[in-house]
């Protein structure tokens, strides 16, 4: 005789977690754009967030619809990873055309996977599916509530994890390279790092030759920056000509951050001070 399978949901009691939740701007057109025949557009950057959460086995990583959550219960290494994490997600994005905005925070989060239980004669076999599970969680709420009065792309610290960030300081300085202050916020800078590495290939001393010598290198990554600025140059361009003021604002504080980033690398690519954009 079987029976069955019930469902069942075990109790629990909360934990204190780091929590980012990172919202996809802009999703909507997505699904009625690149998405409109197949998802595959959209599950291929998934994949690319899912392949970076494998690599810190310390943070969960859930994608529901338009939004990404992460967390982690170990708070110092958790908010390290966390922002090193959204960083990657701003630049890889960005690639694509496609901004992000959330919120990290520190707070009370529960979640569990469903078990199923099902009578099997007079055997009972329990089971969890893992694709079946419930989150409540007052810190993702906290989060969300902060996002939705965000108007810029941006990714902010909570006030509620600055205890937690100065101690990881301490033992993990380089973190505050992610992060800048802005207009009273602590915003995590990752749209344009990418450019610090170019310049330092740029930068190498020419000692070697072949197509592995540090000049081919450079020219190389050279090659791959003046294309890649290009490709979002045209984004943040087509953005700032959007109807909608609110989606106008969005690209104008990153044209802004396009602008400074050539201002940066001038000196390794002088040349590329010609595609600075008027805001």
């Amino acid at each position: 005789m079987r029976q069955g399978p019930f469902r069942t949901i075990p109790q629990g009691q909360y934990s204190e977690v780091i929590l980012g939740f990172f919202d996809i701007l802009g999703f909507s057109n997505l699904t009625r754009s690149k998405c409109l025949e197949s998802p595959n557009y959209l599950i291929g950057i998934f994949n690319q967030v899912d392949g970076y959460s494998k690599l810190h086995t310390e943070v969960e990583v859930r994608i529901v619809s338009d939004s990404i959550v992460l967390w982690s219960s170990n708070h110092q290494l958790g908010l390290a990873t966390i922002v090193n994490v959204a960083s990657l997600l701003q630049t890889v994005l960005l690639r694509e055309g496609i901004l992000i905005r959330g919120v990290i925070a520190k707070g009370k989060h529960f979640a569990t996977k469903i078990n199923e239980t099902e009578l099997v004669g007079t055997t009972i076999k329990e089971s969890i599916n893992p694709s079946d599970e419930v989150i409540v969680s007052p810190v993702l709420v906290h989060c969300v509530e902060l996002e939705k009065k965000l108007t810029e792309p941006i990714i902010v610290l909570d006030e509620s994890v600055k205890q937690v960030l100065t101690s990881a300081n301490e033992k993990m300085p380089w973190v505050s390279d992610y992060l800048e202050d802005y207009n009273g916020k602590i915003i995590i800078n990752g749209y344009f790092t990418s450019h610090e590495f170019l310049a330092i290939q740029h930068k190498i001393r020419v000692s070697e030759t072949g197509p592995n010598s540090p000049e081919n290198q450079a020219k190389m990554h050279h090659e791959v920056a003046t294309k890649l600025i290009g490709s979002i140059r045209t984004y943040i361009l087509n953005g700032l000509d959007n109807s909608d003021e609110r989606i106008r604002v969005k690209w104008a504080f990153v044209g802004k951050r396009f602008n400074e980033m050539l201002d940066s690398a001038a000196q390794f690519f002088p040349e590329l001070s010609t595609s600075k954009i008027e805001i």
